[in-house]
């Protein structure tokens, strides 16, 4: 079993596929592979069985689970054909600067990041690096999620990691989180939730809640204002999704911050490249000329001349605030990713509000740094949060003070 014959791969894929090889956006997506995508689609099939066997919650980042694909072989968890009713496109994978190469970003636990890697290495035959590069002063820098691993064993990989000819190697980018560290914790101690959390009242109420973001991947003082000012009848799963979006892109804040956020303004100012090319089809736009709409909004055309004549035609029609919104964005996230981190995210709160520890395993080593502090030293602490940089300790600080509030 060689796992980087192009062929050999290719052939796995199809029989791991069954039946489902027949299906007509199967065989689309198929139409659209490069040899080199069969052997990334394999890898990423394997790494991902590992982690299930492991009983390892993770998730795929980016634009994959839009291709159905990874999710017949359970390399993602999102269905891109019944999402919500929304559709998660494929032809958004295949554009852009990885659409010769899938280079797969996936977030594990630190605590199996290692194993993981020595498994993938095992697998390619020894023939894993981490991609490096050079800083300013000549030293040699480690990038240490980047997995490469080379088709062609004479490959040279004496060369900086943003000259390599990506064609030749097969790229697996694996981040070790410590929030993924705490919820595998949460997991296994106390397991799954046995219900929709996503619909789950409480659970929004708390998301929503200002003062009760903190601990989360996505937690910000910005955030948190943003929605503070969503109104009630709108505080939802598929509205968190949206308001992720507006402060993970580019540009696209300012039309929500200090606004108040209702239904309107969610459907009129997509925060998601899904989002477009679903609005574009609703004003009456073709199915590939809204996909192309999606696709350049992340390629921030107010700054890019080559793009500007064929933006101009493709938004036709439209809108003038869209057209203005659309054109002043610099980045835009695919829905999928965005789905995944709102996910974690209810996972996180779901915890918050069932795990006795929670606190404690959250907070680890500042749970003591913090308690050895008298009241006087808090007080000066929080008043120094109101010029918050957003970093571990203040974030650590804040979860404490809430902490102490519930206790």
């Amino acid at each position: 079993m060689n796992l980087l014959d192009k062929e050999y791969a290719k052939k796995e894929i199809i029989n791991l596929l069954g039946d489902n090889a027949n299906n007509e956006r199967i065989k689309n997506e198929l139409a659209l592979l490069n040899d080199k995508n069969y052997i990334e689609i394999l890898l990423a099939k394997m790494i991902t069985d590992y982690l299930n066997n492991h009983n390892e919650y993770y998730y795929v980042r980016g634009v994959y689970p839009n291709l159905y694909i990874n999710y017949l072989l359970g390399i993602t968890k999102i269905d891109p054909t019944n999402n919500n009713n929304t559709l998660l496109p494929y032809e958004l994978l295949f554009e852009g600067s990885n659409k010769d190469s899938f280079r797969y970003e996936i977030n594990v636990s630190i605590n199996i990041k290692d194993k993981l890697l020595n498994y993938l290495n095992e697998l390619v035959n020894n023939t894993l690096v981490m991609g490096y590069y050079y800083d300013d002063d000549g030293n040699k820098l480690e990038i240490d999620y980047k997995c490469l691993i080379p088709l062609n064993n004479d490959d040279d990989l004496s060369v900086n990691y943003w000259k390599i000819d990506e064609s030749n190697y097969v790229e697996m980018n694996i981040y070790g989180f410590k929030e993924c560290d705490d919820i595998n914790y949460f997991i296994n101690k106390y397991g799954y939730p046995k219900y929709g959390i996503f619909s789950d009242k409480r659970i929004n109420n708390e998301i929503f809640n200002t003062n009760h973001i903190y601990g989360t991947l996505s937690e910000s003082k910005i955030f948190n204002n943003i929605l503070k000012s969503v109104s009630e009848d709108n505080r939802s799963f598929d509205t968190y999704v949206s308001m992720l979006g507006a402060v993970s892109g580019t540009n696209i804040l300012d039309y929500f911050e200090d606004k108040k956020i209702d239904s309107k303004m969610i459907h009129d100012y997509p925060t998601s490249r899904e989002k477009i090319y679903e609005l574009c089809m609703e004003l009456g736009k073709s199915h590939e000329d809204a996909i192309r709409i999606a696709i350049l909004s992340k390629k921030r055309i107010s700054e890019y001349d080559k793009y500007y004549d064929e933006w101009t035609k493709l938004v036709e029609g439209l809108p003038e605030y869209l057209i203005e919104y659309l054109y002043k964005i610099k980045y835009v996230f695919s829905l999928a990713h965005l789905i995944n981190g709102a996910e974690f995210d209810y996972l996180e709160m779901y915890y918050k509000l069932t795990a006795p520890d929670y606190y404690e395993v959250k907070l680890g080593k500042y749970l003591k740094i913090f308690n050895k502090l008298d009241k006087e030293e808090i007080e000066l602490l929080t008043d120094d949060l109101i010029n918050n940089h957003n970093s571990n300790y203040d974030n650590n600080l804040r979860l404490y003070l809430e902490y102490k509030n519930r206790a």
